[in-house]
This record gives structure tokens, sequence and C-alpha cells, in this order.
């Protein structure tokens, strides 16, 4: 009876120590509970940060691989790491075998970045609501998550050496809409809130889902939804969404719903700015900077560049894939966006005056030279049509690649 009784404590005590050494370890939370500094990693095109979690170490890392997109510094963003389409997070631990990971996604826009992925072999991942679980029987040191449906975004990294249960989430209790009048009415609110747009906008540009449009007062804000807008299209009042201020810097509308279709146009016209004045209080804005100088050709790939007005430069991204310009001076349409708390600009055009279609001229050697529709010469054309210019002739060339 004795010997049972010493057997059963000792079961007991085994227990206990399993149970404590058990633990969950926090490596990523966008809301700042486990926040660190990330370093650029020049081998992945990426970047990597260490994270210690109850006398575990461990290493997380981002790497390019086949995406076709700049990686973002997980380390600044304020909501959620993205994981573009081919490109991985990697997990490494040195002292602890992984058994379980859970992840949690970020809900935005009806769970559009809530995606299963590619998993490192002996993983295995079942995604219940916006919790992606990750689980393998015999565990491992390293792992690796590559996104190849599409971009993914990640909220929250856990990890054990046991089993994770996933937390059921309470369902958010509907808020009343907060009715708003003009963009200032809207951008006044806390981020999260649920708004009655009851005001028209004007699409000054759209890109894909990416609307960016400007009330009477000429005040901007970007709405990000499906829809089949284009430029000068009126947005009608009278549609919900809601308001969220993203990345603590761009101030966007999130629709509930379909967006409602244009009843009529208005005229958008950039309004022209000197390249001194322009501050990341003019996030969203599209405008006009006329004579910027780019002292090389402009990349054809979606890249930064610098472009200068005077003493002034401007930090630009080709973020649009436009075709590549040579080198000269620019009166340039510029979308203005805010990015580690400073001003990028997305250029939407360029013009160079002078240089217009009715005025090209034949280059004398007979080589063949390009031009877009607009008469700006362009160095590597891609797809699209262009103005082909070859001795003494100009002929409208359709070119595909």
């Amino acid at each position: 009876m004795l010997m049972k009784k010493f057997l059963l404590s000792l079961s007991i005590m085994a227990f206990g120590v399993s149970a404590v050494n058990a633990a969950e370890y926090t490596l990523y939370d966008a809301n700042g509970a486990t926040k660190t500094e990330w370093d650029v990693n020049a081998a992945t095109n990426g970047f990597t940060t260490s994270v210690s979690e109850n006398g575990k170490s461990f290493t997380l890392t981002t790497d390019k691989a086949a995406s076709t997109t700049a990686l973002r510094n997980p380390g600044t963003e304020t909501k959620s790491m993205r994981v573009y389409k081919g490109s991985s997070l990697s997990i490494e631990s040195s002292d602890l075998t992984i058994k379980s990971i859970l992840i949690k996604y970020d809900d935005l826009d009806n769970n559009k970045y809530v995606k299963t992925c590619v998993l490192s072999d002996g993983w295995t991942g079942a995604l219940e609501g916006v919790y992606y679980s990750l689980t393998s029987a015999n565990g491992s040191k390293s792992f690796t998550l590559t996104a190849k449906e599409a971009q993914v975004r990640i909220v929250s990294i856990v990890v054990s050496d046991t089993e994770i249960t996933v937390p059921v989430d309470p369902d958010p209790t509907p808020s009343e809409a907060v009715s708003v009048k003009n963009v200032k009415d809207a951008i006044a609110l806390d981020t999260k809130t649920a708004v009655k747009v009851d005001f028209d906008l004007t699409v000054a540009f759209v890109n894909a889902n990416n609307i960016f449009a400007v009330d009477a007062a000429g005040d901007f804000i970007q709405i990000y939804g499906k829809n089949s807008y284009k430029a000068n299209d009126v947005i009608p009042a009278g549609w919900e969404a809601t308001y969220e201020l993203y990345n603590n810097a761009t101030p966007e509308l999130l629709p509930k719903g379909s967006l409602p279709a244009s009843t009529k146009q208005e005229a958008f016209t950039p309004k022209e700015v000197a390249a001194a004045d322009i501050t990341t209080a003019m996030v969203n804005n599209v405008v006009l900077v006329k004579n910027v100088v780019l002292e090389a050709a402009s990349p054809a790939t979606k890249d930064n560049f610098i472009g200068k007005v005077g003493n002034v430069e401007l930090s630009l991204r080709n973020n649009y894939t436009l075709a590549s310009v040579d080198a000269g001076t620019y009166d340039m349409t510029l979308l203005v966006t805010v990015f580690n708390k400073a001003t990028s600009l997305y250029v939407i055009s360029y013009n160079n005056d002078g240089s217009g279609v009715d005025e090209i001229e034949a280059e004398a050697n007979g080589e063949a030279v390009y031009y877009n529709l607009q008469g700006v010469k362009v160095a590597e054309p891609e797809n699209g049509l262009y103005i082909k210019v070859q001795g003494n002739k100009a002929t409208k060339v359709l070119i595909r690649k």
C-alpha cells in the first residue's frame, strides 16, 4: 500500500513537472504586447528579429523569395505583419522543440487576408475563423510558412511544445453608425468607428481596390473595397463603412457591403503644390508637382527613386509599375502616402512639356526609340501602346512581352 502511494506521488509529481514545462511563447503581437526591433536581412531581402520568452530563444525571419513586392518591416507595422504572396516567414529555436503554432490573422475586408499556406514538411494546418492552427506530431526546432495563394496578414504568433487551444473570440457588439458630413468629420473619430457617409465624394484616382477620393472641401480619404469606379466618378452619399486610421498614418473607409454605383461625374484636377510644402498631413492627396528632375531613368519595377525640385528631394515610388522614363524634367501627378512616418510619393503619371506625341523628332542614326502616348521617351518599354520612331518614320506599336 505504501509502495502504491509512493508511485502515485511520483506520477503526480511527474505530471506537475510536465505541466510546468509545457508553456506558450508569444513571439509576435502587432498590438505591442510583444514588439521587437527587426533588422534588415540582406541574405533574404527581408527582416530578422530575436525574441526571448520565458527562458527560450527564438529567431523570426521574413524572406522575399518569389514575391514581386518589397517586404515591409514587421517592427514598424501597427496592425499586422504582411507576408506577401511568394514570400515566407521562418521561426527557429535553439532550445525548444516546437509542436504547435497558433497564428491569428487580420480580419480586414471580410477576411481577405485569411489563407492557408505552404508549411514545412511534417506540419499540418487548419483554419478556424481568423486563427490558423499548425501542428507537428514530432515537432521541430525550425519552421517555415510560405504564402502561396495570396498575401496573408498576421496579428499574432504563439508557439508551444504542446497543444495550443484555439480561443473563442466573443462576437463584437454592433455599434450604431455615426453620421459624417465630410472627410474632416470622419478623420476626427476614433479608429474602428462605424460611420454613415452622408456626403458625396469624387474619385481622384483608383487602383484596383484602392480608391482615393475628395470631398467638396478638398479633403481626401482612401476607400478600400471592390469597385468599378474610374477617375471623376462621384460616389453618392448614404453608405456605411468603418473608419480606420491604418498604421496610425492613413485614414481610410472600409465599406460594409457593396459600394454604391456612381450616378454622375465631376472633373477632378490635381492641385499644384510646391515640393517643399508636401508633408505627411497630406496623406491620400493626389497632387501635381512641376519641374521634377530625374537624374537617371526611372525604374520600370515597383521600386523607390529620387526626384529633385531645386534643392528639395522627393522620395518617389513606382508603385503602379509605370513604364520607365528617361532622365529629364517632368510634371508629375503624385499620390501622397506615408511610410515609416515619412512621405512616399507614388507616381501616377509623368508629363514632359514640349515633348508631346506631335513633337517627337526622329533619331538621325536610325535606331528605334520609343515614346509613351504622352510623348515621354521610354528607355525600356513594357507591355502597352507606344510610339516607335526609327529613322524618319514614326508608327504606333503594341508591345507584348
